[in-house]
């Protein structure tokens, strides 16, 4: 982690029911190498996804831990959708860093991050 990296979390919501760590850990770099400079260092420092506690049938959500430049994550800071390709397709999704108390942290995939 360079110096000028910050380290912030976020939710993201509305993510589609097939939504895996690993689909959306490939949509999040292709989003930021759209969008950013990387540095060699992998961003996503952490990742879990899990059921969407409104609606575990047909959402999921997740948290997200990044350390990127702050330039970067202001991209992430707009509470306008973003539309991420997972698993081939766009989905408009949110970004939340303001939640507070516990958000979900639950693992059903066999590989934990």
């Amino acid at each position: 982690m360079s110096e000028r990296e910050i380290v912030k979390t976020f939710r993201i919501l509305e993510l589609p029911k097939t939504t895996t760590t690993i689909s959306l850990r490939k949509a999040l770099h292709a989003f930021i190498t759209q969008n950013a400079t990387l540095g060699a260092e992998d961003p996503v420092k952490k990742l879990s996804v899990a059921p969407d506690p409104n609606d575990p049938d047909t959402l999921r959500i997740a948290t997200v831990t990044f350390a990127l430049e702050l330039g970067t994550l202001k991209l992430f800071g707009s509470p306008d959708p973003i539309r991420l390709m997972i698993d081939g397709a766009p989905q408009p999704v949110r970004f939340n860093s303001t939640f507070t108390g516990l958000t979900t942290l639950h693992y059903d995939e066999p590989i934990v991050e």
